[in-house]
């Protein structure tokens, strides 16, 4: 019997599926596709990471013993923050000149818009932190972390940030609710659980498509957050077919490469190619799949070999 709601290859699985939903709806944002609505899709892939996020840090610390040492939040740069570094200053070639200095371009990814998760999760792992050893009941830190949500979601709507910054705050702040309150979610009925989510889904997301400014955002997070634990819902039910889910899982180990290369290798592609093409997307979706590997191995081999060193 699991211990937790999901194993690890399952959570592998979601980010897989996570990722394919970002990466095929940025093309079709950025290939200029006439698809009704494929361009909002990554909304919900990045929702879905933010979700596993908020999941996994919470489960982590509950299975620590709640309780998180000095190296955490450095092995958080590490694993997240350095790999965005480095691909930001490989990638400068890409990028047209523009009045972004050379430090931001390198630290914030200021080149390419689509790389705000990177600083939205950072952002996220630091407030935990700090969250965490502040206050010792677990309980109080989550509703600590929810308000600091909500003020997040206020400002960023008030500076008129991206609207991606503040999208996946409601999903991240589920993923914690349900990491937190695993065994009543086990109790729930499967089949209701999915039909209710299901129409919230399809209610928000259509709520989201008939309003405007905030209003619009508050639906497309609301739909986000919903649309994750459908994933989830779904992902938990298909538990027999194995194969599915290993192949999703193979795809979720390379899920963050795929996230901070995938425009690079569309920027390339559009050089060469007819964007809009079946042979362009082709080239892009496989172009992407073989450089996220590389780095991918690439990066853990040098972070196996720095260990062993020390």
């Amino acid at each position: 019997m699991e211990k937790h709601i999901i194993s690890k290859n399952e959570t592998n699985a979601l980010k897989g599926i996570a990722i394919i939903i970002v990466v095929l709806g940025h093309f079709a944002r950025f290939s200029g596709s006439s698809i009704p609505l494929a361009s909002h899709v990554s909304y919900y892939g990045a929702a879905l990471f933010a979700f596993l996020s908020g999941y996994g840090t919470l489960i982590s610390y509950i299975d620590h013993g709640e309780k998180i040492n000095s190296l955490w939040f450095v092995n958080k740069l590490i694993r997240v923050y350095i790999p965005f570094v480095i691909v930001n200053v490989v990638s400068l070639p890409l990028y047209k000149a523009n009045d972004k200095s050379i430090i931001e371009k390198i630290l914030l990814g200021s080149n390419d818009f689509i790389m705000w998760y990177p600083k939205f999760i950072m952002l996220f792992y630091f407030i935990f932190g700090v969250v965490v050893i502040l206050h010792s009941k677990i309980r109080v830190k989550i509703l600590l972390m929810a308000f600091t949500g909500i003020i997040c979601y206020i400002v960023l709507a008030i500076l008129k940030m991206d609207s991606q910054y503040y999208t996946s705050i409601f999903a991240l702040l589920a993923g914690m609710w349900l990491a937190l309150e695993e065994k009543v979610f086990k109790k729930l009925n499967q089949t209701i659980c999915l039909i209710s989510i299901s129409i919230i889904t399809i209610v928000t997301a259509l709520a989201s498509l008939n309003t405007s400014g905030w209003i619009k955002y508050i639906f497309v997070s609301l739909s986000g957050m919903s649309c994750s634990i459908l994933f989830l819902l779904t992902i938990i039910n298909v538990r027999k077919f194995t194969k599915v889910c290993t192949s999703f899982s193979l795809l979720g180990l390379y899920s963050y490469f795929c996230y901070l290369t995938h425009m690079k290798v569309f920027y390339m592609i559009d050089k060469y190619m007819v964007i809009l093409s079946v042979p362009a997307f082709v080239t892009f979706v496989l172009g992407t799949i073989i450089v996220a590997y590389i780095t991918t191995t690439l990066y853990n081999f040098a972070l196996k070999n720095i260990k062993i060193k020390n």
